[in-house]
């Protein structure tokens, strides 16, 4: 008698492709959309928001943020335009969450250990005021 793998059968058999359910078609509707250039003009205006808006939101086990993560925005920080980041930054030190305010002050004092030069000006100029 043959022990070979063809003789068995359930899931692990030799008819994988059975078993297979064919991918879905991708949709057709998304594609053809007549607002697309106002919001795509939209998102690129606001990748500093969305920058601050991800970094900030609360999650996870902890409130304040991985170190790994800080450095991930630093570097993003970088590639944008530093000083929107801190106006957003700034908006978001008037969130009524403390969860959120934390994040925001942890990006603040990476962005500023960093050494960007917009962040601390635009934070210095407040505190002086």
């Amino acid at each position: 008698g043959g022990t070979g793998m063809a003789s068995t059968g359930g899931p692990w058999g030799a008819q994988p492709e059975a078993s297979r359910t064919p991918d879905p078609p991708p949709p057709v509707a998304a594609a053809p959309r007549p607002s697309a250039p106002r919001p795509q003009a939209d998102t690129n205006a606001s990748m500093e928001q969305r920058l601050v808006d991800d970094a900030t939101e609360p999650g996870g086990m902890r409130a304040t943020i991985p170190r790994d993560e800080l450095k991930r925005i630093c570097a993003s920080v970088r590639t944008l335009n530093a000083s929107a980041v801190a106006t957003s930054l700034e908006q978001v030190l008037h969130a009524s969450e403390w969860q959120k305010r934390l994040r925001a002050l942890c990006v603040v004092e990476a962005l500023l250990k960093d050494g960007h030069p917009e962040v601390a000006d635009h934070f210095g100029a407040h505190l002086a005021s």
